[in-house]
């Protein structure tokens, strides 16, 4: 079962609309996806504004999979991947390898 969670949100300061959500997937315990989504900030004065210091985790996540679709995400990550489709990855800047 693939768990999603929010780990970071950021909020335009004199609104206090969040403005965009950093989630995570994890399988058991191990996160295996990050991303970070931007919202459309809502203006506090529009029917269905939820102030910040009302949001819950449920909510954000909420809205995540009306955006996003989980389903989507956690069929993509329970499929099994042969060893051709799986790939490493290494971080890094060319220009600051010296």
């Amino acid at each position: 079962m693939v768990k999603f969670s929010v780990e970071h949100l950021e909020r335009d300061a004199e609104t206090g609309g969040v403005v965009s959500a950093v989630w995570a997937a994890s399988v058991d315990g191990k996160m295996v996806q990050t991303g970070k989504h931007v919202f459309v900030a809502k203006d506090p004065s529009e029917k269905g504004f939820i102030p910040f210091e009302s949001l819950t985790e449920q909510i954000v996540l909420e809205w995540l999979n009306t955006d996003l679709d989980f389903s989507k995400i956690q069929a993509e990550i329970l499929t099994p991947k042969s060893q051709a489709q799986t790939t490493s990855l290494v971080a890094g800047l060319p220009w600051t390898s010296k």
